[in-house]
């Protein structure tokens, strides 16, 4: 009798992780030319100068993702100001729920990736704003949207235990984070790759990070069926 193997859950979001590897890669070195501002690189140049001239640079879609992406940062705030209480209550970081330490380690790993990508270069914005040519790759609104109101969507399990509450608390994270991302790739402050690499990126950490809270929520069962058992 063959012995089933177990297939590994976090294998879509390392595959989504690996395909980001690969798209930017593509980015750095397929199809480059001097067609940024200041006559800085880009790849992939063929299909994004045709969106940027498409679509072009419109200051009111800036705004409204500028704005919506207050929002998200509001709800990264909510949730760190709710472990935070936690802490305060229980006076020790080992006592704290394992949801709010995954989800501070999911921040950190965005945090990381924002100053990676402020450091390592891959393309410039197709216009300048205030402070000169700026780093656009991978676009860090799309990640904050989407890494940052996805997690919110898995917490929301854990958080509303009513039905329609969660239904409606999931829509509106998806409302704005729909917003954002639409919005900024409407804006033509990013080339269309940067707003294509900043979803795979997110895609793939939101996956890894719904699959460990999963993990999370099964080892707390398991914990509290043998609490009411031993009583």
């Amino acid at each position: 009798m063959k012995v089933k193997k177990k297939k590994n859950p976090y294998r879509f979001g390392i595959f989504m992780l690996v395909l980001f590897v690969l798209f930017t890669i593509a980015v750095k070195f397929i199809d480059v030319d001097h067609i940024g501002a200041k006559n800085s690189e880009i790849g992939f140049s063929t299909i994004n100068v045709f969106f940027f001239f498409l679509l072009g640079y419109n200051a009111l879609c800036y705004g409204i993702s500028k704005y919506f992406g207050y929002l998200v940062l509001l709800t990264a705030c909510m949730f760190a100001l709710m472990g935070f209480i936690q802490l305060l209550r229980r006076r020790s970081i080992a006592k704290l729920d394992k949801n709010f330490i995954s989800l501070a380690i999911f921040y950190a790993a965005i945090a990381f990736v924002y100053v990676f990508f402020e450091l390592f270069v891959i393309n410039y914005r197709p216009v300048i704003l205030d402070e000169g040519l700026e780093p656009s790759y991978p676009s860090s609104h799309t990640i904050l949207a989407i890494c940052i109101m996805g997690s919110a969507i898995v917490q929301f399990k854990r958080l509303f235990k009513d039905r329609k509450q969660r239904k409606i608390a999931n829509l509106t994270a998806m409302m704005i984070c729909s917003i954002v991302v639409i919005f900024r790739f409407m804006s033509g402050v990013h080339w269309f790759t940067d707003i294509i690499g900043g979803m795979i990126i997110s895609i793939g950490m939101v996956s890894i990070y719904n699959q460990a809270f999963m993990r999370i929520e099964i080892a707390n069962r398991r914990k509290l069926r043998k609490r009411n058992a031993l009583k």
